[in-house]
């Protein structure tokens, strides 16, 4: 038992979960005869449980992932899909990350591949990889901002080049400029360098990215150094998502308007 100077030393060094552990162990039957060694031993274990529950807790949050909730375990794998399995178990491994690899998601409008990249990215994070999640749109509109100011741009083309796993999400769903390419190239080109991983979800296929992509001189190697280190995983189905798991009492509605209307 811990007598309250030693736990307000404890509390200072915010090692509340030692107190917890000691608590919880002096209400076991028979804890009173465990040897220093032993103690000590179950303690430890407490207080790395608890410290790695709230660092993966602060990496999940920290990614702003689009669906923070999305995990790979509650994957939909109707036969429509067409979705590798194998594939699947293998980034959940995240030995992509430890490689360098990146992975490309693939579909339409609805398909699912805002809840999938999240989904890869909890994984990620599960593995105490750093994540950061971010929209197509908003990087472009964020480092347009910084352009303003020449340090503020250094530091988010910094952070976007050196994060271990980048997710953008709904790539290409915004028209960009020379600079924006410019800018992107300089991003996964560093990335590229240094071995880190990329994940780009998108409606359009790899192929027409380059001239989505303006057609600009940087399009291409942007193209060329996502690409040719890509895992590719198109979500198919003629149901999106959102329909396939609608809400049982919008369902029931709009199958009376259905059929009403029949």
């Amino acid at each position: 038992m811990l007598n309250e100077q030693t736990k307000s030393k404890l509390r200072a060094m915010k090692l509340s979960a030692v107190i917890d552990a000691a608590d919880a162990m002096s209400a076991v039957p028979g804890s009173e005869k465990m040897s220093h060694e032993e103690w000590l031993g179950v303690v430890t274990d407490h207080l790395y449980e608890v410290k790695m529950a709230t660092k993966l807790d602060n990496l999940i949050r920290n990614a702003n992932l689009g669906e923070p909730t999305a995990c790979l375990e509650d994957l939909c794998a109707d036969a429509d899909r067409e979705i590798d399995m194998g594939l699947i178990s293998d980034l959940a491994t995240g030995s992509y990350i430890a490689k360098g690899h990146n992975v490309i998601c693939l579909s339409a409008a609805g398909g699912g591949k805002t809840w999938l990249v999240s989904a890869l990215g909890v994984a990620a994070c599960r593995q105490y990889v750093r994540t950061l999640y971010v929209n197509y749109r908003d990087m472009l509109d964020l480092l347009a901002i910084a352009r303003k100011d020449a340090a503020k741009h250094e530091a988010l083309v910094k952070r976007l080049a050196n994060v271990p796993l980048l997710i953008v999400d709904d790539y290409l769903l915004k028209d960009a400029d020379e600079g924006d390419m410019d800018e992107l190239f300089a991003v996964i080109d560093r990335r590229t360098v240094k071995r880190r991983s990329t994940i780009l979800a998108s409606q359009y296929l790899v192929g027409g990215w380059a001239e989505r992509m303006g057609g600009y001189p940087a399009a291409e190697s942007v193209v060329d150094r996502v690409k040719n280190r890509a895992y590719t995983i198109e979500l198919k189905g003629d149901v999106s998502m959102r329909e396939r798991f609608m809400d049982p009492e919008i369902r029931a509605h709009v199958d009376k308007r259905e059929g009403g209307s029949r």
